[in-house]
């Protein structure tokens, strides 16, 4: 039983990329940098949706190379990809 085990352990450690990780951030505004609440964000590749807190910030579930759209009435929308190898401790979305 401890050879499956092992095993498993070892996969999970060599695939960490195959796992979805919380990605955190910010949303402010582009002229006076003051938090967005409200802004309804999701991850197009897993139909994940969110929305920022009333401090404009966020947590959602995703992995490199997937995508994040972010959408507010009266602004712009915005898509950002998740990076590859590296991924920052916090994203901060003007």
């Amino acid at each position: 039983m401890r050879v499956p085990f092992i095993y498993i352990f070892f996969c999970l450690l060599l695939c960490p990329t195959a796992y979805a990780q919380l990605i955190r951030g910010e949303v402010v505004g582009m002229n006076d940098k003051k938090p967005l609440p409200g802004v309804h964000i999701v991850n197009i590749h897993n139909d994940i949706n969110i929305t920022t807190n009333t401090d404009g910030t966020f947590v959602i579930a995703g992995t490199s190379d997937e995508l994040l759209e972010f959408r507010l009435p009266g602004y712009k929308t915005t898509r950002v990809r998740i990076p590859r190898g590296y991924i920052p401790p916090y994203f901060k979305i003007i």
